[in-house]
């Protein structure tokens, strides 16, 4: 494989055996964890309608429902960068004093 290329994985169907495609390795297992999780999810519907009302939620709430309140550990980017920041330089003081 030349430098950037992903491994690939013959992706079948695992209730009729059908190959489907082929697809990225890391494409393929999450294809079947995201399967997996909507059959143990799902109730009574099918899988496909499973995922069809958990894209239908990500959809509804892309606009936020509940007067835009946040999720009190929610980080924004810069919040981030600037802990993962700190964090580094706490870590190079302490290697620093031995």
């Amino acid at each position: 494989m030349k430098a950037g290329q992903k491994k690939p994985a013959l992706d079948h169907d695992h209730i009729t055996g059908y190959i489907r495609d082929v697809l990225c390795l890391n494409c393929n297992q999450f294809e079947g964890k995201t399967f997996n999780g909507a059959r143990r999810s799902k109730g009574k519907l099918t899988e496909r309608e499973w995922l069809a009302n958990l894209l239908a939620y990500w959809e509804r709430h892309d606009t936020p429902q509940h007067g835009g309140w946040y999720h009190p550990t929610h980080k924004t980017p810069e919040e981030k960068r600037l802990a993962t920041n700190a964090k580094a330089r706490a870590k190079r003081a302490s290697l620093k004093k031995g």
